[in-house]
């Protein structure tokens, strides 16, 4: 596993770090209520998101391989989105919306500057997993620690953060019965994409790829969006 690349092609075991990104919402969460988890849910992925959408039109490539086990994708030009340059711009730009734009109620410094920690908390996450295809700015000085080289145990260190950050999450819902009891058959499935993300069927191509996490990422979003509001009723 490599630490620096330039330039160069890399394959990865496993589509992305899918599932231990909401680890990170789940933790924003507990130490700032007021944030909704739906917003936390598309935070972590915003960048994953606006991948997918540069993936179909073309602004960054991928291609399928099966040089190795349980890898679909050659991940060989993400400048915009998994760039350290990159991250860095759309966690600012998340900042910015937060603040400013009246989505939330009660909006203010600390709650945007959660939000942007969220979106950059992607990056650092896939530094961990992913091998040297990781832009420090546009496409070149590519990094990554490279624990998708084992995907037993890239998996294992997702399901690890995710069930961490639940509990986490869960000490400030003690007495809401009904919530928990959905959170958890949530992050059962949310489990089961994983592993279906790492050992499922290999997508025919990047899009497709791109099309299913995409989904995801909005459906998850949904699910916990009315799973809180059920909760709070």
């Amino acid at each position: 596993m490599g630490l620096f690349k330039t330039n160069s092609r890399f394959y990865i075991g496993g589509i992305y770090l899918f599932i231990g990104h909401y680890s990170v919402s789940f933790a924003a969460k507990r130490f700032e209520p007021q944030l909704p988890l739906w917003l936390l849910f598309l935070a972590v992925q915003l960048v994953d998101i606006i991948w997918s959408i540069f993936i179909f039109t073309g602004i960054e490539k991928a291609s399928v391989s099966h040089e190795v086990a349980g890898t679909p994708l050659d991940l060989y030009y993400m400048p915009y989105t998994h760039s350290l340059l990159g991250a860095l711009l759309w966690s600012a730009i998340a900042f910015l919306i937060i603040r400013y734009v009246p989505i939330i109620k009660n909006r203010n410094f600390s709650k945007a500057f959660i939000v942007s920690i969220a979106v950059f908390s992607h990056w650092l996450l896939d530094l961990i997993v992913h091998t040297s295809d990781l832009p420090l700015w546009l496409n070149t000085f590519k990094v990554g620690l490279g624990f998708y080289e084992n995907a037993i145990l890239s998996f294992s260190l997702e399901v690890v953060l995710l069930i961490v950050g639940f509990l986490i999450y869960l000490r400030s819902l003690t007495g809401k019965g009904k919530r928990i009891t959905g959170l958890s058959i949530l992050l059962i499935v949310m489990i089961g994409l994983g592993i279906n993300s790492v050992w499922g069927v290999a997508p025919p191509n990047s899009q497709t790829a791109a099309g299913f996490l995409l989904v995801c990422y909005l459906l998850l979003a949904m699910i916990i969006a009315w799973l809180e509001k059920t909760g709070n009723r």
